[in-house]
Protein backbone atom coordinates (compact mmCIF):
# COMPACT_ATOMS: atom_id res chain seq x y z
CA UNK A 1 0.00 0.00 0.00
CA UNK A 2 3.15 2.16 -0.01
CA UNK A 3 2.16 5.49 -1.91
CA UNK A 4 4.31 8.40 -3.30
CA UNK A 5 4.03 10.87 -0.38
CA UNK A 6 0.96 13.80 -1.04
CA UNK A 7 0.55 16.64 1.08
CA UNK A 8 -1.98 19.63 0.66
CA UNK A 9 0.33 22.33 0.67
CA UNK A 10 -1.60 23.89 -1.74
CA UNK A 11 -3.91 23.21 -4.58
CA UNK A 12 -2.85 24.32 -8.50
CA UNK A 13 -4.59 27.60 -9.73
CA UNK A 14 -7.22 26.43 -12.07
CA UNK A 15 -8.24 24.05 -9.41
CA UNK A 16 -8.74 27.05 -6.97
CA UNK A 17 -10.58 28.64 -9.65
CA UNK A 18 -12.93 25.78 -10.49
CA UNK A 19 -13.28 24.98 -6.88
CA UNK A 20 -14.60 29.04 -5.97
CA UNK A 21 -16.52 29.04 -9.24
CA UNK A 22 -18.57 26.08 -7.69
CA UNK A 23 -19.42 27.37 -4.40
CA UNK A 24 -23.30 27.04 -4.03
CA UNK A 25 -24.18 30.24 -2.35
CA UNK A 26 -27.02 31.46 0.02
CA UNK A 27 -28.62 34.37 -0.23
CA UNK A 28 -28.33 37.55 1.38
CA UNK A 29 -31.67 38.91 1.92
CA UNK A 30 -33.44 37.61 4.98
CA UNK A 31 -30.00 36.95 7.07
CA UNK A 32 -28.70 40.67 7.81
CA UNK A 33 -26.98 39.22 11.05
CA UNK A 34 -25.33 36.15 9.82
CA UNK A 35 -24.27 38.99 6.94
CA UNK A 36 -22.77 41.33 9.48
CA UNK A 37 -21.53 38.27 11.26
CA UNK A 38 -19.33 37.38 8.46
CA UNK A 39 -17.95 40.63 7.40
CA UNK A 40 -16.96 41.64 11.03
CA UNK A 41 -14.87 38.13 11.21
CA UNK A 42 -13.55 38.98 7.77
CA UNK A 43 -12.60 42.64 9.05
CA UNK A 44 -10.43 40.82 12.66
CA UNK A 45 -8.70 38.39 10.59
CA UNK A 46 -5.38 38.21 9.79
CA UNK A 47 -4.25 39.41 6.38
CA UNK A 48 -4.15 35.52 5.13
CA UNK A 49 -8.11 35.27 6.57
CA UNK A 50 -8.56 38.58 4.26
CA UNK A 51 -7.66 36.99 0.93
CA UNK A 52 -9.42 34.14 1.70
CA UNK A 53 -12.75 36.00 3.08
CA UNK A 54 -12.61 37.93 -0.45
CA UNK A 55 -12.51 35.05 -2.25
CA UNK A 56 -15.57 33.55 -0.86
CA UNK A 57 -17.68 37.25 -1.32
CA UNK A 58 -16.19 37.54 -5.21
CA UNK A 59 -17.74 34.00 -5.44
CA UNK A 60 -21.32 34.63 -3.38
CA UNK A 61 -21.94 38.20 -5.64
CA UNK A 62 -21.56 35.63 -8.58
CA UNK A 63 -24.23 32.98 -7.19
CA UNK A 64 -27.79 32.78 -7.51
CA UNK A 65 -30.23 31.81 -4.94
CA UNK A 66 -31.61 28.14 -5.31
CA UNK A 67 -34.07 27.06 -3.52
CA UNK A 68 -32.00 24.89 -1.82
CA UNK A 69 -30.10 27.31 -0.07
CA UNK A 70 -33.44 29.75 0.62
CA UNK A 71 -34.71 26.64 2.42
CA UNK A 72 -31.36 26.44 4.44
CA UNK A 73 -31.40 29.99 5.05
CA UNK A 74 -35.02 29.49 6.76
CA UNK A 75 -34.01 26.75 8.56
CA UNK A 76 -30.63 28.49 9.90
CA UNK A 77 -32.92 31.32 11.07
CA UNK A 78 -35.35 29.55 13.38
CA UNK A 79 -32.49 27.66 15.33
CA UNK A 80 -29.70 29.99 15.18
CA UNK A 81 -30.44 31.60 18.26
CA UNK A 82 -31.46 28.63 19.81
CA UNK A 83 -28.51 26.92 19.37
CA UNK A 84 -26.45 29.54 19.92
CA UNK A 85 -27.68 29.56 23.63
CA UNK A 86 -27.79 25.83 24.34
CA UNK A 87 -24.30 25.35 22.53
CA UNK A 88 -22.86 27.82 25.33
CA UNK A 89 -24.78 25.60 28.03
CA UNK A 90 -23.33 22.58 26.67
CA UNK A 91 -19.77 23.68 26.56
CA UNK A 92 -19.96 24.47 29.81
CA UNK A 93 -21.69 21.32 31.27
CA UNK A 94 -19.23 19.38 29.17
CA UNK A 95 -16.09 20.39 30.33
CA UNK A 96 -17.80 20.18 34.15
CA UNK A 97 -18.79 16.38 33.68
CA UNK A 98 -16.13 15.12 30.97
CA UNK A 99 -14.28 12.94 33.80
CA UNK A 100 -17.60 11.50 35.61
CA UNK A 101 -19.49 10.67 31.93
CA UNK A 102 -16.25 9.06 30.77
CA UNK A 103 -16.24 6.91 33.67
CA UNK A 104 -19.52 6.19 32.95
CA UNK A 105 -19.10 5.15 29.13
CA UNK A 106 -16.40 2.94 30.78
CA UNK A 107 -18.99 1.06 33.04
CA UNK A 108 -19.69 -2.68 31.78
CA UNK A 109 -23.07 -4.66 32.14
CA UNK A 110 -22.78 -7.47 34.31
CA UNK A 111 -22.13 -10.04 32.02
CA UNK A 112 -22.02 -10.04 27.82
CA UNK A 113 -25.03 -10.23 25.60
CA UNK A 114 -25.24 -11.98 22.56
CA UNK A 115 -24.57 -8.87 19.73
CA UNK A 116 -27.30 -8.95 17.30
CA UNK A 117 -25.71 -7.37 13.84
CA UNK A 118 -23.14 -5.51 12.88
CA UNK A 119 -24.20 -1.77 12.01
CA UNK A 120 -25.52 -1.74 9.07
CA UNK A 121 -23.68 0.40 5.66
CA UNK A 122 -21.07 0.65 7.15
CA UNK A 123 -17.67 0.42 5.42
CA UNK A 124 -14.35 -1.62 6.33
CA UNK A 125 -11.53 -2.73 4.67
CA UNK A 126 -10.47 -6.69 5.06
CA UNK A 127 -6.30 -6.33 4.65
CA UNK A 128 -5.23 -9.50 3.65
CA UNK A 129 -3.56 -11.56 7.01
CA UNK A 130 -0.18 -11.76 7.65
CA UNK A 131 0.97 -15.26 7.04
CA UNK A 132 4.34 -16.97 9.06
CA UNK A 133 7.09 -16.39 7.12
CA UNK A 134 10.28 -18.93 7.46
CA UNK A 135 13.45 -17.02 8.13
CA UNK A 136 15.49 -19.07 5.81
CA UNK A 137 13.35 -17.87 3.03
CA UNK A 138 12.75 -14.50 4.53
CA UNK A 139 14.77 -12.63 7.29
CA UNK A 140 13.02 -8.96 6.71
CA UNK A 141 9.85 -7.50 7.38
CA UNK A 142 9.58 -3.42 6.78
CA UNK A 143 5.94 -1.23 8.08
CA UNK A 144 5.14 2.28 8.93
CA UNK A 145 4.62 2.71 12.65
CA UNK A 146 0.90 3.21 13.28
CA UNK A 147 -0.28 5.01 16.54
CA UNK A 148 -3.92 5.17 15.50
CA UNK A 149 -6.53 3.70 17.80
CA UNK A 150 -10.02 4.43 16.37
CA UNK A 151 -10.45 0.50 15.65
CA UNK A 152 -10.36 0.12 19.19
CA UNK A 153 -12.74 2.80 20.00
CA UNK A 154 -15.01 1.68 17.51
CA UNK A 155 -15.28 -2.27 18.51
CA UNK A 156 -16.04 -0.56 22.07
CA UNK A 157 -19.16 1.97 20.38
CA UNK A 158 -20.59 -0.91 18.82
CA UNK A 159 -20.35 -3.38 21.70
CA UNK A 160 -22.04 -0.58 24.02
CA UNK A 161 -24.80 -0.05 21.82
CA UNK A 162 -25.53 -4.04 21.14
CA UNK A 163 -24.03 -4.12 17.54
CA UNK A 164 -21.62 -7.44 16.52
CA UNK A 165 -18.15 -6.14 16.07
CA UNK A 166 -17.38 -6.62 12.19
CA UNK A 167 -14.41 -8.78 12.00
CA UNK A 168 -12.80 -6.13 8.85
CA UNK A 169 -13.00 -3.57 11.73
CA UNK A 170 -10.61 -4.66 13.35
CA UNK A 171 -6.99 -3.28 12.67
CA UNK A 172 -5.07 -5.66 15.62
CA UNK A 173 -2.12 -3.05 16.01
CA UNK A 174 -5.16 -0.12 16.78
CA UNK A 175 -6.06 -2.47 19.66
CA UNK A 176 -2.67 -2.88 20.91
CA UNK A 177 -1.75 0.73 21.10
CA UNK A 178 -4.93 1.69 23.16
CA UNK A 179 -3.74 -0.16 25.77
CA UNK A 180 -1.38 1.37 28.29
CA UNK A 181 2.55 0.04 28.76
CA UNK A 182 4.50 2.12 31.15
CA UNK A 183 7.64 2.34 28.91
CA UNK A 184 10.61 4.69 29.93
CA UNK A 185 11.13 7.69 28.10
CA UNK A 186 14.44 8.13 26.56
CA UNK A 187 17.25 10.25 28.03
CA UNK A 188 17.60 12.22 24.76
CA UNK A 189 14.73 13.82 23.24
CA UNK A 190 15.95 13.56 19.27
CA UNK A 191 15.30 9.36 19.83
CA UNK A 192 12.87 6.49 21.01
CA UNK A 193 13.06 4.75 23.76
CA UNK A 194 12.73 0.62 23.19
CA UNK A 195 11.67 -1.89 25.64
CA UNK A 196 11.55 -5.31 24.79
CA UNK A 197 10.20 -8.42 26.26
CA UNK A 198 9.89 -12.19 25.60
CA UNK A 199 7.07 -14.55 27.24
CA UNK A 200 6.01 -18.23 26.07
CA UNK A 201 3.04 -17.92 23.76
CA UNK A 202 -0.40 -17.86 25.75
CA UNK A 203 -1.74 -20.11 23.14
CA UNK A 204 1.00 -22.40 22.34
CA UNK A 205 3.93 -22.05 25.40
CA UNK A 206 5.80 -24.97 24.59
CA UNK A 207 5.93 -23.99 20.36
CA UNK A 208 6.41 -20.23 20.13
CA UNK A 209 6.98 -17.44 21.65
CA UNK A 210 6.08 -13.79 21.71
CA UNK A 211 7.95 -10.93 21.29
CA UNK A 212 6.84 -7.33 22.40
CA UNK A 213 8.93 -3.98 20.84
CA UNK A 214 7.89 -0.67 22.43
CA UNK A 215 8.93 2.60 21.03
CA UNK A 216 8.59 5.41 23.27
CA UNK A 217 8.63 9.13 21.93
CA UNK A 218 10.24 11.69 24.02
CA UNK A 219 8.02 14.57 25.68
CA UNK A 220 8.96 17.61 23.84
CA UNK A 221 7.52 21.38 24.48
CA UNK A 222 5.67 22.90 21.92
CA UNK A 223 7.41 26.24 20.53
CA UNK A 224 5.28 27.06 17.69
CA UNK A 225 2.60 28.44 16.48
CA UNK A 226 -0.19 26.39 15.82
CA UNK A 227 -2.99 27.03 12.93
CA UNK A 228 -5.45 24.69 13.22
CA UNK A 229 -8.95 25.00 9.93
CA UNK A 230 -11.91 22.81 10.81
CA UNK A 231 -13.48 21.24 7.87
CA UNK A 232 -16.85 20.38 9.53
CA UNK A 233 -19.43 17.62 7.56
CA UNK A 234 -22.71 19.12 7.43
CA UNK A 235 -24.77 16.50 5.15
CA UNK A 236 -27.59 14.94 6.01
CA UNK A 237 -26.00 11.64 7.37
CA UNK A 238 -24.80 13.88 10.09
CA UNK A 239 -28.61 13.71 11.36
CA UNK A 240 -28.45 10.44 12.13
CA UNK A 241 -27.89 10.27 16.52
CA UNK A 242 -25.85 12.77 18.30
CA UNK A 243 -23.07 13.23 15.51
CA UNK A 244 -23.56 16.63 15.33
CA UNK A 245 -23.19 17.44 19.31
CA UNK A 246 -19.92 14.95 19.29
CA UNK A 247 -18.81 17.12 16.25
CA UNK A 248 -19.34 20.72 18.23
CA UNK A 249 -17.59 19.39 21.12
CA UNK A 250 -14.59 18.19 19.39
CA UNK A 251 -14.62 21.51 17.76
CA UNK A 252 -14.75 23.66 21.16
CA UNK A 253 -12.80 21.02 22.93
CA UNK A 254 -9.75 22.22 20.29
CA UNK A 255 -10.31 25.63 20.04
CA UNK A 256 -10.58 25.96 23.79
CA UNK A 257 -7.52 24.35 24.00
CA UNK A 258 -5.39 26.75 21.54
CA UNK A 259 -2.97 29.60 22.76
CA UNK A 260 -5.42 32.94 22.13
CA UNK A 261 -2.88 34.76 22.01
CA UNK A 262 -0.58 32.86 19.33
CA UNK A 263 -2.63 30.14 17.49
CA UNK A 264 -5.27 30.53 15.10
CA UNK A 265 -7.81 29.15 14.08
CA UNK A 266 -10.63 28.75 11.07
CA UNK A 267 -13.69 27.00 10.04
CA UNK A 268 -15.45 25.89 7.05
CA UNK A 269 -18.56 23.80 6.95
CA UNK A 270 -19.83 21.43 3.60
CA UNK A 271 -22.31 19.41 2.78
CA UNK A 272 -23.08 18.87 -1.30
CA UNK A 273 -20.80 22.26 -1.56
CA UNK A 274 -18.79 24.52 1.22
CA UNK A 275 -21.27 26.69 3.14
CA UNK A 276 -19.97 30.37 2.54
CA UNK A 277 -22.55 31.22 5.91
CA UNK A 278 -20.32 29.14 7.62
CA UNK A 279 -16.84 30.16 6.30
CA UNK A 280 -14.85 31.92 9.21
CA UNK A 281 -11.04 32.72 8.09
CA UNK A 282 -7.73 32.12 10.47
CA UNK A 283 -8.62 34.36 13.71
CA UNK A 284 -7.98 34.10 17.00
CA UNK A 285 -9.31 30.64 18.76
CA UNK A 286 -11.92 32.76 21.35
CA UNK A 287 -13.18 34.51 18.62
CA UNK A 288 -16.78 34.57 18.97
CA UNK A 289 -17.22 33.74 15.16
CA UNK A 290 -16.15 30.45 15.65
CA UNK A 291 -18.69 30.08 18.13
CA UNK A 292 -21.33 31.63 16.33
CA UNK A 293 -20.57 29.25 13.21
CA UNK A 294 -20.33 25.74 15.18
CA UNK A 295 -23.74 26.79 17.02
CA UNK A 296 -25.46 27.00 13.06
CA UNK A 297 -23.60 23.34 12.32
CA UNK A 298 -27.10 21.35 10.81
CA UNK A 299 -27.12 18.75 8.34
CA UNK A 300 -28.40 18.83 5.03
CA UNK A 301 -28.29 16.99 1.69
CA UNK A 302 -25.53 15.41 0.20
CA UNK A 303 -21.86 14.70 1.30
CA UNK A 304 -18.87 16.58 -1.13
CA UNK A 305 -15.95 15.39 1.13
CA UNK A 306 -13.41 16.30 -1.93
CA UNK A 307 -15.09 20.00 -1.98
CA UNK A 308 -14.91 20.89 1.61
CA UNK A 309 -11.73 19.28 2.45
CA UNK A 310 -10.36 21.18 -0.81
CA UNK A 311 -11.58 24.52 0.63
CA UNK A 312 -10.62 23.79 3.51
CA UNK A 313 -7.00 22.61 2.24
CA UNK A 314 -6.85 25.95 0.25
CA UNK A 315 -7.64 28.22 3.49
CA UNK A 316 -5.03 25.82 5.46
CA UNK A 317 -2.50 26.35 2.98
CA UNK A 318 -3.19 30.62 3.48
CA UNK A 319 -2.43 30.83 6.95
CA UNK A 320 1.26 28.33 6.21
CA UNK A 321 2.19 30.76 3.70
CA UNK A 322 1.28 33.58 5.82
CA UNK A 323 2.68 31.85 9.04
CA UNK A 324 5.87 30.48 7.76
CA UNK A 325 7.53 29.14 11.12
CA UNK A 326 4.01 27.57 12.41
CA UNK A 327 2.46 23.98 12.23
CA UNK A 328 -0.65 23.69 10.42
CA UNK A 329 -3.25 21.13 10.57
CA UNK A 330 -6.66 20.68 8.92
CA UNK A 331 -9.16 19.01 10.99
CA UNK A 332 -11.76 16.58 9.14
CA UNK A 333 -14.96 15.99 10.94
CA UNK A 334 -17.37 13.25 9.56
CA UNK A 335 -19.11 10.12 9.32
CA UNK A 336 -16.74 9.79 5.85
CA UNK A 337 -19.85 9.00 3.75
CA UNK A 338 -19.28 10.85 1.24
CA UNK A 339 -21.98 10.52 -1.86
CA UNK A 340 -20.98 13.70 -4.31
CA UNK A 341 -17.86 13.79 -6.78
CA UNK A 342 -14.89 11.57 -5.86
CA UNK A 343 -15.85 9.08 -2.71
CA UNK A 344 -12.48 7.12 -3.08
CA UNK A 345 -9.78 8.61 -0.52
CA UNK A 346 -6.78 8.44 -3.20
CA UNK A 347 -8.87 10.52 -5.62
CA UNK A 348 -10.02 12.68 -2.94
CA UNK A 349 -6.61 13.40 -1.67
CA UNK A 350 -5.20 13.70 -5.79
CA UNK A 351 -6.52 17.00 -6.06
CA UNK A 352 -3.62 18.23 -3.69
CA UNK A 353 -1.20 16.15 -5.18
CA UNK A 354 2.31 18.22 -5.20
CA UNK A 355 5.34 17.35 -3.37
CA UNK A 356 5.91 17.48 0.52
CA UNK A 357 8.26 20.27 1.75
CA UNK A 358 9.43 20.51 5.60
CA UNK A 359 6.18 22.49 6.67
CA UNK A 360 3.65 20.17 5.16
CA UNK A 361 0.44 20.79 6.13
CA UNK A 362 -1.51 17.66 8.22
CA UNK A 363 -4.85 16.44 7.79
CA UNK A 364 -6.31 15.10 10.89
CA UNK A 365 -9.68 12.98 11.00
CA UNK A 366 -12.57 12.71 13.62
CA UNK A 367 -14.70 10.27 12.92
CA UNK A 368 -18.51 10.15 14.30
CA UNK A 369 -21.50 7.76 14.35
CA UNK A 370 -22.48 3.71 14.00
CA UNK A 371 -24.31 2.91 10.88
CA UNK A 372 -23.49 4.66 7.78
CA UNK A 373 -20.17 5.09 8.40
CA UNK A 374 -17.08 4.97 6.31
CA UNK A 375 -14.10 3.63 8.06
CA UNK A 376 -11.79 3.45 5.05
CA UNK A 377 -12.17 6.78 4.06
CA UNK A 378 -11.07 8.37 7.05
CA UNK A 379 -8.01 6.37 7.89
CA UNK A 380 -7.07 6.03 4.55
CA UNK A 381 -7.28 10.41 4.37
CA UNK A 382 -5.43 10.60 7.53
CA UNK A 383 -2.66 8.02 7.01
CA UNK A 384 -1.68 9.17 3.09
CA UNK A 385 -2.23 13.07 4.87
CA UNK A 386 0.50 13.34 7.29
CA UNK A 387 -1.84 12.59 9.76
CA UNK A 388 -3.64 10.87 12.11
CA UNK A 389 -7.35 9.05 13.02
CA UNK A 390 -9.84 9.20 16.07
CA UNK A 391 -12.96 8.11 16.42
CA UNK A 392 -15.53 9.85 19.37
CA UNK A 393 -18.65 8.01 20.54
CA UNK A 394 -20.37 11.33 22.51
CA UNK A 395 -19.37 14.45 23.50
CA UNK A 396 -18.08 13.72 26.68
CA UNK A 397 -15.27 11.89 25.04
CA UNK A 398 -14.53 14.55 22.70
CA UNK A 399 -13.59 17.17 25.80
CA UNK A 400 -11.63 14.23 27.25
CA UNK A 401 -9.71 13.33 24.08
CA UNK A 402 -9.17 17.36 23.15
CA UNK A 403 -8.12 18.40 26.81
CA UNK A 404 -5.33 20.83 26.51
CA UNK A 405 -2.77 18.86 27.86
CA UNK A 406 -3.66 16.25 25.31
CA UNK A 407 -3.79 18.62 22.26
CA UNK A 408 -0.53 19.72 23.37
CA UNK A 409 1.08 16.51 22.92
CA UNK A 410 -1.28 15.77 19.75
CA UNK A 411 -0.41 18.95 18.06
CA UNK A 412 3.85 18.49 18.51
CA UNK A 413 5.74 16.24 15.91
CA UNK A 414 8.57 14.38 16.66
CA UNK A 415 9.12 12.12 14.03
CA UNK A 416 7.41 12.31 10.74
CA UNK A 417 8.07 9.58 7.80
CA UNK A 418 8.58 6.58 10.60
CA UNK A 419 8.92 3.21 9.94
CA UNK A 420 10.62 0.30 11.38
CA UNK A 421 12.58 -2.65 10.06
CA UNK A 422 13.35 -6.02 11.62
CA UNK A 423 15.95 -8.43 10.35
CA UNK A 424 15.71 -11.73 12.18
CA UNK A 425 18.46 -13.75 12.81
CA UNK A 426 18.27 -17.34 11.61
CA UNK A 427 20.61 -18.85 14.20
CA UNK A 428 17.62 -18.30 16.76
CA UNK A 429 14.58 -17.46 15.00
CA UNK A 430 12.82 -20.54 12.88
CA UNK A 431 9.91 -18.00 11.49
CA UNK A 432 8.16 -15.06 12.47
CA UNK A 433 4.97 -13.56 12.00
CA UNK A 434 4.02 -9.84 12.89
CA UNK A 435 0.22 -8.94 14.56
CA UNK A 436 -1.18 -6.61 12.93
CA UNK A 437 0.23 -3.64 10.82
CA UNK A 438 -1.04 -5.22 7.24
CA UNK A 439 -1.82 -1.87 5.97
CA UNK A 440 1.44 -0.49 7.09
CA UNK A 441 3.69 -2.83 5.24
CA UNK A 442 6.19 -1.95 2.41
CA UNK A 443 8.87 -3.44 0.46
CA UNK A 444 12.02 -3.92 2.11
CA UNK A 445 14.14 -1.59 -0.41
CA UNK A 446 11.35 1.57 0.32
CA UNK A 447 13.21 1.84 3.95
CA UNK A 448 15.74 4.09 2.68
CA UNK A 449 13.64 5.98 0.65
CA UNK A 450 12.52 9.63 2.56
CA UNK A 451 10.12 10.36 -0.15
CA UNK A 452 7.72 7.87 0.55
CA UNK A 453 4.52 7.92 2.82
CA UNK A 454 5.13 6.13 6.07
CA UNK A 455 3.95 7.57 10.00
CA UNK A 456 3.76 10.37 11.79
CA UNK A 457 4.63 10.16 15.36
CA UNK A 458 3.81 13.28 18.15
CA UNK A 459 5.51 14.16 20.98
CA UNK A 460 5.30 11.43 24.25
CA UNK A 461 3.70 8.69 21.27
CA UNK A 462 4.22 4.81 22.03
CA UNK A 463 3.99 2.44 19.60
CA UNK A 464 4.08 -1.58 20.76
CA UNK A 465 4.75 -4.29 18.26
CA UNK A 466 3.84 -7.60 18.96
CA UNK A 467 5.78 -10.71 16.95
CA UNK A 468 5.21 -14.35 16.99
CA UNK A 469 8.24 -16.27 17.23
CA UNK A 470 9.09 -19.88 16.81
CA UNK A 471 13.09 -20.32 18.00
CA UNK A 472 15.36 -22.70 16.59
CA UNK A 473 16.79 -25.71 18.77
CA UNK A 474 20.30 -23.58 18.72
CA UNK A 475 18.23 -20.93 20.84
CA UNK A 476 19.63 -21.03 24.51
CA UNK A 477 18.40 -18.50 26.94
CA UNK A 478 16.96 -17.71 30.79
CA UNK A 479 15.81 -14.35 32.58
CA UNK A 480 19.78 -14.01 33.32
CA UNK A 481 21.15 -14.87 29.67
CA UNK A 482 20.22 -12.99 26.52
CA UNK A 483 19.23 -14.12 23.13
CA UNK A 484 19.98 -12.31 19.92
CA UNK A 485 16.62 -12.35 17.67
CA UNK A 486 18.13 -9.85 15.15
CA UNK A 487 17.77 -6.24 15.18
CA UNK A 488 15.91 -3.15 14.46
CA UNK A 489 16.20 -0.21 12.61
CA UNK A 490 14.08 2.41 12.97
CA UNK A 491 14.05 5.38 10.25
CA UNK A 492 12.41 9.39 10.37
CA UNK A 493 12.27 12.99 9.31
CA UNK A 494 12.77 15.43 12.47
CA UNK A 495 9.93 17.38 11.23
CA UNK A 496 10.35 20.92 9.27
CA UNK A 497 13.64 19.76 8.03
CA UNK A 498 15.07 17.75 5.84
CA UNK A 499 17.07 15.61 8.32
CA UNK A 500 16.85 11.73 8.23
CA UNK A 501 17.51 10.06 11.44
CA UNK A 502 18.23 6.36 11.73
CA UNK A 503 18.18 4.14 15.58
CA UNK A 504 19.52 0.86 15.62
CA UNK A 505 19.07 -2.28 18.61
CA UNK A 506 19.81 -5.23 18.85
CA UNK A 507 16.87 -7.56 19.77
CA UNK A 508 18.62 -9.28 22.73
CA UNK A 509 15.93 -10.81 25.57
CA UNK A 510 15.70 -13.54 27.89
CA UNK A 511 13.58 -16.23 26.91
CA UNK A 512 12.12 -16.96 30.40
CA UNK A 513 11.65 -13.70 31.81
CA UNK A 514 8.56 -13.59 33.60
CA UNK A 515 5.93 -11.44 32.32
CA UNK A 516 4.30 -8.50 33.94
CA UNK A 517 0.59 -7.73 34.08
CA UNK A 518 1.43 -5.21 31.12
CA UNK A 519 2.95 -7.38 29.00
CA UNK A 520 0.15 -9.90 29.63
CA UNK A 521 -2.50 -7.79 28.84
CA UNK A 522 -0.67 -6.02 25.37
CA UNK A 523 -0.35 -9.74 24.85
CA UNK A 524 -3.62 -11.06 25.13
CA UNK A 525 -5.31 -7.88 23.28
CA UNK A 526 -2.93 -8.63 19.90
CA UNK A 527 -3.60 -11.96 19.86
CA UNK A 528 -7.40 -11.28 20.75
CA UNK A 529 -7.83 -8.96 17.98
CA UNK A 530 -5.80 -11.23 15.80
CA UNK A 531 -7.86 -14.38 15.90
CA UNK A 532 -11.14 -12.08 16.09
CA UNK A 533 -9.83 -10.36 13.14
CA UNK A 534 -8.98 -13.48 11.01
CA UNK A 535 -12.80 -14.82 10.98
CA UNK A 536 -12.98 -13.68 7.19
CA UNK A 537 -10.03 -15.21 6.22
CA UNK A 538 -10.14 -18.63 7.70
CA UNK A 539 -12.27 -21.62 6.65
CA UNK A 540 -15.27 -22.51 7.58
CA UNK A 541 -14.01 -25.37 9.34
CA UNK A 542 -11.21 -23.39 11.42
CA UNK A 543 -13.99 -20.94 12.63
CA UNK A 544 -14.02 -23.09 15.80
CA UNK A 545 -10.87 -22.66 16.45
CA UNK A 546 -11.58 -18.77 16.92
CA UNK A 547 -14.15 -19.05 19.81
CA UNK A 548 -11.78 -21.76 21.64
CA UNK A 549 -8.42 -19.66 20.91
CA UNK A 550 -10.53 -16.26 22.98
CA UNK A 551 -11.89 -18.88 25.16
CA UNK A 552 -8.39 -19.92 26.66
CA UNK A 553 -7.52 -15.66 25.94
CA UNK A 554 -10.39 -14.62 28.80
CA UNK A 555 -9.02 -17.59 31.32
CA UNK A 556 -5.76 -16.29 31.07
CA UNK A 557 -7.15 -12.24 31.48
CA UNK A 558 -8.57 -13.38 34.69
CA UNK A 559 -5.73 -15.12 36.44
CA UNK A 560 -3.50 -11.69 35.79
CA UNK A 561 -1.87 -10.85 39.11
CA UNK A 562 -2.46 -6.76 38.62
CA UNK A 563 -0.12 -4.20 40.54
CA UNK A 564 -2.39 -2.11 43.41
CA UNK A 565 -2.46 0.77 41.24
CA UNK A 566 -3.74 -0.91 38.07
CA UNK A 567 -6.39 1.13 36.37
CA UNK A 568 -9.89 -1.03 37.80
CA UNK A 569 -12.08 0.30 35.46
CA UNK A 570 -9.91 -0.16 31.98
CA UNK A 571 -9.44 -3.70 33.12
CA UNK A 572 -13.17 -4.51 33.50
CA UNK A 573 -13.71 -2.89 30.37
CA UNK A 574 -11.71 -4.74 28.68
CA UNK A 575 -12.83 -8.02 30.06
CA UNK A 576 -16.52 -7.54 29.26
CA UNK A 577 -14.75 -6.56 25.73
CA UNK A 578 -13.58 -10.12 25.90
CA UNK A 579 -16.72 -11.57 26.70
CA UNK A 580 -18.20 -9.50 23.86
CA UNK A 581 -15.89 -11.49 22.06
CA UNK A 582 -16.25 -15.08 23.14
CA UNK A 583 -20.08 -14.96 22.72
CA UNK A 584 -20.12 -13.50 19.00
CA UNK A 585 -18.12 -16.55 18.07
CA UNK A 586 -20.22 -19.21 19.60
CA UNK A 587 -21.78 -21.20 16.98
Amino acid sequence: MNKTRHSFAGTLSTLAVALTISLTLVACSGDENREQGTIQAQEQAEEPGQASAQRATEAQQQSQPTSASATRQQQEQQVAAQQSEQAQQQQQQAQQEAAQEQQEQQAVPEGPETPSVSPSETIFENYEESVWAQTEADDTVTFALDADQASWALALNHARHGFQIDPDSVRAEEWINAQYYPYPFPDSDTEFGITLDLMPHPLSPDETHLLRIGLQAPLIERSRQVNVMFVADASGSMAEGNRIAVARAALQAIWASLDPDRDRAGMIQFSVDPIPSSFVPHTAPDSEFLQTSVDRLLPYYGTNVQAGLNLGVQLADDARQAWPDSDNYVILISDGVANVDATDPFAILETAAVPDDSNPLRLITIGVGIEHYNDVLLEQLAQYGNGWYYYLDSPEQAWVTFSRENWLRLSTPFADQTRAQIRWNPDTVRAWRVIGYENRRTDDESFADDRKEFAELQSGTAVTIFVELELTENARGDAESELNLGSLAVRWLTPRSDESNRQEATLAVGVDAEPDAHMQRGAIVALAADRYGSQDDIGEEETPEVHTALVELLDQFRQIDWPSDADEESIAQLLWLLEILVADTTD
